[in-house]
């Protein structure tokens, strides 16, 4: 996997539109006429999914489906070389469960954990109750690593307190558009660094595709056939994305 960070950075808000002329899943901007990265589909379509986020020329992220409770995602290493497994863990089938994944942030480079948590707060975006929601919650609240100019929280929390630092609405019979992604507070700032923000839209796009499943229904490039799953089974953890 090339480096690739330093390339396009993310819109602070964005949505994926998908394309039903091509094999591809479709592409990324903050309007459909204002477009800046490509999504596109790997693996064996539709029972196990990879989606490639990239610019033309550079590969951003791998995002897979999840398996054994857990998706991978893989970014350009940060020794300059090859590519770093980031998983992505479902903890429970509890409704509301979260989905935790850590990653380098801040100038520092300092590792976090945040986690994805179903969002039906007063806050949310969407006037669709269909519409999935989930809130990205970063767990420290301390000034992110490395930070050297003056810096405090976001004004979105969740319900315990923590900062959200992005929000995602899947988008259900919306065509074209797939998801609504948007940073907030600290995520918007820039101040915990592009690769977080790139692990962000990656685990944004595997929870997309946990929530096809979860929905019974796959995603028809073509419209001319359904792929239906009854449900999606979650087994017992892991502790690394395979190799």
């Amino acid at each position: 996997m090339s480096q690739s960070m330093n390339a396009k950075p993310l819109p602070p808000a964005f949505h994926i539109y998908a394309n039903f002329h091509s094999e591809d899943l479709g592409a990324l901007g903050e309007t459909e006429s204002n477009l800046s990265h490509d999504i596109s589909l790997g693996g064996d379509w539709p029972e196990r999914t990879e989606i490639n986020l990239h610019t033309s020329t550079r590969l951003l992220a791998n995002a897979s489906s999840f398996e054994n409770s857990q998706a991978c995602i893989l970014l350009p290493s940060c020794s300059g070389s090859g590519a770093d497994r980031e998983p992505l863990y479902a903890s429970h089938h509890a409704t509301g469960s979260p989905f935790t994944f850590a990653i380098e942030s801040g100038p520092g480079r300092r590792r976090e954990a945040f986690e994805w948590r179903c969002s039906d707060g007063p806050n949310s975006p969407s006037q669709n109750t269909n519409d999935p929601e989930y809130e990205l919650v970063r767990i420290a609240t301390d000034t992110p690593s490395g930070l050297a100019r003056a810096w405090a929280p976001g004004d979105a929390t969740s319900s315990d307190g923590k900062e959200v630092v992005a929000r995602i609405t899947y988008l259900v019979r919306r065509d074209p558009e797939l998801l609504a992604f948007k940073f907030l507070g600290t995520g918007v700032s820039g101040a915990l660094g592009e690769r977080w923000s790139v692990m962000a839209a990656a685990t944004a796009l595997s929870l997309w595709d946990y929530e096809r499943r979860l929905a019974g229904k796959g995603f028809d490039l073509t419209r001319e056939w359904p792929y239906m799953i009854d449900s999606l089974v979650i087994p017992p953890d892991t502790d690394d994305c395979e190799s």
